[in-house]
Protein backbone atom coordinates (compact mmCIF):
# COMPACT_ATOMS: atom_id res chain seq x y z
CA UNK A 1 0.00 0.00 0.00
CA UNK A 2 1.18 3.49 -0.84
CA UNK A 3 2.45 5.51 2.11
CA UNK A 4 -0.07 7.99 3.50
CA UNK A 5 0.55 11.62 2.58
CA UNK A 6 -0.18 13.75 5.65
CA UNK A 7 -1.18 17.29 4.70
CA UNK A 8 -1.65 20.23 7.04
CA UNK A 9 -3.92 22.67 5.23
CA UNK A 10 -4.27 26.29 6.40
CA UNK A 11 -7.38 27.80 4.78
CA UNK A 12 -10.16 29.99 6.16
CA UNK A 13 -12.62 29.48 3.28
CA UNK A 14 -14.40 26.12 3.70
CA UNK A 15 -15.39 26.07 0.00
CA UNK A 16 -11.75 26.47 -1.08
CA UNK A 17 -10.69 23.82 1.44
CA UNK A 18 -13.23 21.39 -0.02
CA UNK A 19 -12.17 22.19 -3.62
CA UNK A 20 -8.55 21.49 -2.72
CA UNK A 21 -9.47 18.26 -0.93
CA UNK A 22 -11.43 17.04 -3.97
CA UNK A 23 -8.66 18.02 -6.38
CA UNK A 24 -6.15 16.04 -4.34
CA UNK A 25 -8.43 13.02 -3.91
CA UNK A 26 -9.03 12.90 -7.68
CA UNK A 27 -5.30 12.32 -8.05
CA UNK A 28 -5.72 8.92 -6.37
CA UNK A 29 -3.28 9.74 -3.57
CA UNK A 30 -3.47 8.09 -0.16
CA UNK A 31 -4.22 11.27 1.80
CA UNK A 32 -4.86 12.42 5.32
CA UNK A 33 -5.69 16.13 5.33
CA UNK A 34 -6.01 18.17 8.50
CA UNK A 35 -7.69 21.49 7.86
CA UNK A 36 -7.06 24.49 10.14
CA UNK A 37 -8.29 28.06 9.79
CA UNK A 38 -6.49 30.04 12.50
CA UNK A 39 -2.96 30.76 13.63
CA UNK A 40 -3.58 29.05 16.99
CA UNK A 41 -4.82 25.83 15.36
CA UNK A 42 -2.02 25.95 12.79
CA UNK A 43 0.61 26.20 15.54
CA UNK A 44 -1.09 23.47 17.57
CA UNK A 45 -1.24 21.02 14.65
CA UNK A 46 2.19 21.99 13.29
CA UNK A 47 3.60 20.75 16.58
CA UNK A 48 2.09 17.32 15.90
CA UNK A 49 4.91 16.88 13.38
CA UNK A 50 5.32 14.23 10.71
CA UNK A 51 3.62 16.27 7.97
CA UNK A 52 4.36 15.26 4.40
CA UNK A 53 3.23 18.64 3.07
CA UNK A 54 1.82 21.98 4.17
CA UNK A 55 -0.69 23.82 1.99
CA UNK A 56 -1.53 27.39 2.93
CA UNK A 57 -3.83 30.07 1.65
CA UNK A 58 -2.06 33.39 1.12
CA UNK A 59 -4.69 35.58 2.82
CA UNK A 60 -6.54 34.80 6.04
CA UNK A 61 -8.36 37.34 8.24
CA UNK A 62 -5.83 37.49 11.09
CA UNK A 63 -2.96 35.41 9.73
CA UNK A 64 -1.44 34.83 6.31
CA UNK A 65 0.49 32.25 4.38
CA UNK A 66 3.73 34.23 4.57
CA UNK A 67 3.53 34.31 8.38
CA UNK A 68 2.86 30.55 8.40
CA UNK A 69 5.81 29.99 6.07
CA UNK A 70 8.05 32.15 8.26
CA UNK A 71 7.08 30.06 11.30
CA UNK A 72 7.72 26.77 9.49
CA UNK A 73 11.13 27.83 8.16
CA UNK A 74 11.96 29.56 11.47
CA UNK A 75 11.59 26.18 13.17
CA UNK A 76 13.98 24.82 10.55
CA UNK A 77 11.35 22.40 9.28
CA UNK A 78 12.02 21.13 5.79
CA UNK A 79 8.41 20.11 5.17
CA UNK A 80 7.37 21.09 1.65
CA UNK A 81 5.22 24.23 1.77
CA UNK A 82 2.89 25.15 -1.09
CA UNK A 83 1.28 28.57 -1.06
CA UNK A 84 -2.19 28.64 -2.63
CA UNK A 85 -3.13 32.14 -3.71
CA UNK A 86 -5.74 34.00 -5.70
CA UNK A 87 -3.30 36.71 -6.73
CA UNK A 88 -1.43 36.69 -10.00
CA UNK A 89 0.95 39.39 -8.79
CA UNK A 90 4.46 38.30 -9.77
CA UNK A 91 5.99 40.10 -6.77
CA UNK A 92 3.87 37.98 -4.38
CA UNK A 93 4.91 34.76 -6.07
CA UNK A 94 8.59 35.76 -6.07
CA UNK A 95 8.30 36.70 -2.39
CA UNK A 96 6.82 33.26 -1.62
CA UNK A 97 9.83 31.52 -3.15
CA UNK A 98 12.23 33.95 -1.49
CA UNK A 99 10.73 33.11 1.91
CA UNK A 100 11.16 29.38 1.30
CA UNK A 101 7.97 28.14 -0.34
CA UNK A 102 8.41 24.93 -2.27
CA UNK A 103 5.81 25.96 -4.83
CA UNK A 104 3.01 28.42 -5.46
CA UNK A 105 -0.37 27.46 -6.94
CA UNK A 106 -2.84 29.99 -8.30
CA UNK A 107 -6.42 29.27 -7.22
CA UNK A 108 -7.87 29.96 -10.67
CA UNK A 109 -5.49 27.35 -12.16
CA UNK A 110 -5.73 24.87 -9.29
CA UNK A 111 -7.42 22.10 -11.27
CA UNK A 112 -4.46 21.90 -13.64
CA UNK A 113 -1.58 22.80 -11.34
CA UNK A 114 -2.24 21.52 -7.79
CA UNK A 115 -1.52 17.81 -8.31
CA UNK A 116 1.68 18.40 -10.33
CA UNK A 117 2.87 20.89 -7.68
CA UNK A 118 2.20 18.38 -4.90
CA UNK A 119 3.97 15.60 -6.82
CA UNK A 120 7.01 17.85 -7.44
CA UNK A 121 7.11 18.94 -3.79
CA UNK A 122 6.93 15.39 -2.47
CA UNK A 123 9.59 14.17 -4.92
CA UNK A 124 11.84 17.09 -3.99
CA UNK A 125 11.40 16.25 -0.28
CA UNK A 126 12.17 12.57 -0.96
CA UNK A 127 15.36 13.52 -2.83
CA UNK A 128 16.44 15.89 -0.03
CA UNK A 129 15.87 13.09 2.47
CA UNK A 130 18.00 10.72 0.40
CA UNK A 131 20.83 13.26 0.41
CA UNK A 132 20.49 13.70 4.18
CA UNK A 133 20.56 9.97 4.83
CA UNK A 134 23.50 9.38 2.54
CA UNK A 135 25.45 11.81 4.70
CA UNK A 136 25.47 9.29 7.59
CA UNK A 137 27.71 6.24 7.67
CA UNK A 138 25.76 3.15 8.74
CA UNK A 139 28.87 1.65 10.27
CA UNK A 140 30.40 4.42 12.40
CA UNK A 141 27.36 6.74 12.35
CA UNK A 142 29.60 9.72 11.58
CA UNK A 143 28.03 12.61 9.73
CA UNK A 144 29.72 14.56 7.00
CA UNK A 145 30.51 18.07 8.27
CA UNK A 146 28.16 19.79 5.84
CA UNK A 147 25.18 17.81 7.14
CA UNK A 148 23.07 19.53 9.75
CA UNK A 149 22.36 17.42 12.83
CA UNK A 150 19.17 19.43 13.29
CA UNK A 151 17.82 18.10 9.99
CA UNK A 152 18.77 14.56 10.92
CA UNK A 153 17.19 14.84 14.38
CA UNK A 154 14.05 16.26 12.77
CA UNK A 155 13.97 13.28 10.43
CA UNK A 156 14.33 10.82 13.34
CA UNK A 157 11.63 12.56 15.36
CA UNK A 158 9.20 12.32 12.46
CA UNK A 159 9.76 8.66 11.60
CA UNK A 160 9.73 5.42 13.52
CA UNK A 161 12.54 3.68 11.71
CA UNK A 162 15.37 4.49 9.36
CA UNK A 163 17.44 2.10 7.27
CA UNK A 164 21.07 3.17 6.98
CA UNK A 165 22.26 -0.13 5.50
CA UNK A 166 22.78 1.46 2.10
CA UNK A 167 25.33 3.99 3.37
CA UNK A 168 28.90 3.35 4.49
CA UNK A 169 31.55 6.02 4.61
CA UNK A 170 34.84 5.42 2.75
CA UNK A 171 36.81 5.14 6.01
CA UNK A 172 34.59 2.38 7.41
CA UNK A 173 34.52 0.62 4.06
CA UNK A 174 38.33 0.52 3.96
CA UNK A 175 38.67 -0.39 7.64
CA UNK A 176 35.90 -2.98 8.05
CA UNK A 177 34.18 -4.02 4.84
CA UNK A 178 37.14 -4.34 2.45
CA UNK A 179 39.13 -6.62 4.83
CA UNK A 180 36.07 -8.85 5.19
CA UNK A 181 35.71 -9.03 1.42
CA UNK A 182 39.42 -9.79 1.03
CA UNK A 183 39.18 -12.55 3.66
CA UNK A 184 36.20 -14.00 1.89
CA UNK A 185 38.10 -14.07 -1.43
CA UNK A 186 40.97 -15.92 0.25
CA UNK A 187 38.55 -18.57 1.54
CA UNK A 188 36.95 -19.22 -1.81
CA UNK A 189 38.31 -22.25 -3.70
CA UNK A 190 40.58 -21.26 -6.55
CA UNK A 191 39.50 -22.31 -10.00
Amino acid sequence: MEKEIRILHLEDDLNDAELIRRALEQGGLNLSIVHVATEAKFLERLGDGNWSLILSDKELPSFDGFAALTIVRGRRLTTPFILVTGTTDAATIIEAFRKGATDCVLKHQMAETLLPAVARALEKAKEALRRELLAICSYCKNVRPETSWMLIEQHFSQRNQVDFSHTICPVCYAKHIQPELNALKLQLPKE
